[in-house]
């Protein structure tokens, strides 16, 4: 049976990640940090997207974020912006073939 999650309300986790951020930034400069005033200033807003008027007016289709970083790679290799001798050549995604537009 899996754990039951834990909510924090963000008005009292954004104290928190403000301390947490500044004795990181001060004693640990190179761990990464998720937890911020500003993901949790983020949190606080609840914003959602909505997709209907793009893909409506401009045809637009999402696709999965593996597609999207191999159609990047693509375009950046095709165009002699990748110059790392060992790079592998671009595995072509179906999106990028697409002359639709």
């Amino acid at each position: 049976m899996p754990r039951p999650q834990r909510r924090i309300p963000a008005p009292i986790m954004l104290p928190f990640s403000e301390v947490a951020s500044a004795y990181l930034s001060r004693f640990h400069p190179d761990f990464p940090q998720r937890f911020t005033p500003g993901a949790i200033r983020l949190l606080k807003k609840r914003r959602c997207a909505n997709l209907t008027k793009v893909r409506e007016e401009l045809g637009y289709r999402p696709t999965n974020i593996r597609t999207a970083v191999q159609a990047a790679y693509a375009f950046h290799h095709e165009r002699g912006f990748i110059t790392n001798p060992d790079a592998r050549p671009p595995v072509v995604p179906e999106i990028a073939n697409s002359t639709e537009g």
